[in-house]
């Protein structure tokens, strides 16, 4: 573990999904020590819950957790982070670093909440909960120093991208974050007709998995070649595969799936102008 991050204290506020996986990673592929990662959360259950199974600090109070830390992590949905920090900033010095990782507030307005804090923008995938994640951030005024905490704070979780321009982050969101969940609608409905075909819902599934898994493994190792040139090897002229790519072409699936990718990337945009300052 690195010496920066084996120095400080890590908190939460907010210990859903997303902080969860981060907290999962970071215990078993940064090799941060559980003892050194806090939490607070809207509903003491669930956080009494995962504190225990993972054996970090659940705390009552964002009060008692930026007493505790250095690095508080913002992982509360975007709606709800103005009054999170009206309820935090009597309560942070020039010791803490913020890492918002709420989809849709930039920095500049980050700072509006609290204009001296030091913050980094995050936008992690829940595969880092396995050391496989896609982590993008951006640093308020790309400080060196933010950076190397960020590199560290994220390290062994997967691919890092640095962004000077955080406008980059939004379309990386869309593409990494939200793109886990459009690949699981494919995997379901490949899924449903598989299970249609008189396979059980355990061979369906495993079918399924990996099917994309070795499709990704084979993109992987051949990094010299498109998507589309690893099609083409699959798809053969008026074979079975291009049969079936034709049919998706006629009903035009690109356009399906760039009106997806583009409402995802207006509901960020909203939740950034729903914000009253």
């Amino acid at each position: 573990m690195s010496k920066i991050i084996n120095s400080l204290k890590i908190g939460y506020i907010g210990c859903g999904h997303m902080a969860q996986a981060l907290i999962r990673g970071q215990i078993n592929y940064t090799k941060i020590n559980p003892s050194h990662i806090f939490a607070t959360n809207r509903t003491d259950g669930k956080l009494i819950k995962f504190a225990s199974e993972v054996k970090i600090n659940a705390l009552k109070s964002n009060e008692e957790l930026a007493d505790q830390v250095t690095i508080i992590v913002l992982s509360v949905k975007p709606v709800d982070l103005k009054l999170l920090m009206e309820d935090l900033t009597p309560y942070l010095t020039s010791k803490h670093i913020l890492i918002s990782l709420a989809a849709g507030i930039k920095l500049n307005d980050l700072q509006k909440f609290y204009p001296t804090g030091r913050f980094i923008r995050a936008v992690p995938n829940l595969p880092v909960s396995i050391g496989s994640g896609a982590i993008g951030y951006s640093c308020q005024n790309n400080d060196p120093s933010l950076i190397a905490i960020a590199d560290e704070f994220f390290g062994g979780l997967g691919t890092q991208y640095f962004f000077e321009n955080e406008d980059n982050l939004d379309a990386f969101l869309v593409a990494t974050s939200s793109g886990i969940g459009f690949i699981y609608e494919f995997m379901t409905l490949f899924e449903e007709w598989v299970g249609e075909h008189e396979f059980s819902s355990e061979t369906s599934k495993q079918m399924v998995l990996q099917t994309f898994l070795g499709a990704t493994q084979l993109a992987l190792s051949k990094p010299e070649n498109t998507f589309e040139e690893l099609q083409n090897q699959v798809a053969s002229k008026k074979g079975v595969t291009a049969a079936g790519l034709n049919a998706l072409r006629e009903f035009e699936l690109d356009r399906v799936i760039r009106l997806g990718l583009d409402a995802a990337q207006k509901q960020n945009e909203d939740f950034n102008r729903i914000l009253v300052y």
